[in-house]
């Protein structure tokens, strides 16, 4: 009798193993969800900020008085100088890119022409007032749309379509 009650059970067994596996894995697959859901979160977010950052350089850079940015307000109106020569729509828009990234480079703001689009307030060539700069980087599937009169505001950021 005494060699029964010595005989104790040693280890696990095949059924308390799997559940042990299974509990773990349903644990890690609720993290790892949540864990992509956490990252889009901080994208969204970032193109949010830095779109809000280019539009308070682009909006003090013109009202500063001092034209030597390129950025200039014309009757409460974001004005880009040096791009009305422009020959041709596409040519315009480079041109303003180039502005626009010189100034953001300047203040240490790292943007890409690639991932700003200029909206003119008309199609006019010699009018280089801008309605709107849309942000949309090229590592994340959204976009922010930055619009200036009188001021700047950025609208909500959205997936790029």
């Amino acid at each position: 009798m005494k060699k029964l009650l010595k005989k104790a059970k040693k280890g696990f067994t095949l059924v308390e193993l799997v559940v042990v596996i299974a509990i773990i894995a349903i644990l890690s697959a609720a993290s790892v969800a949540t864990y992509f859901g956490v990252t889009e979160s901080a994208r969204k977010s970032n193109v949010g900020s830095t779109a809000s950052q280019i539009g308070q350089l682009v909006y003090l850079a013109s009202i500063d008085g001092d034209d030597s940015d390129n950025v200039s307000t014309k009757d409460s109106k974001l004005v880009l100088l040096g791009v009305e020569s422009s020959a041709t729509a596409e040519e315009k828009q480079t041109k303003a890119k180039t502005v626009l990234v010189a100034l953001l480079d300047k203040n240490d703001l790292t943007v890409t022409k690639d991932e700003l689009t200029i909206a003119f307030a008309s199609n006019n060539a010699s009018d280089n007032s801008v309605s709107s700069i849309t942000y949309a980087p090229t590592s994340y599937n959204y976009q922010a749309v930055i619009t200036f009169d009188g001021g700047y505001s950025v609208g909500s950021v959205t997936t790029k379509a």
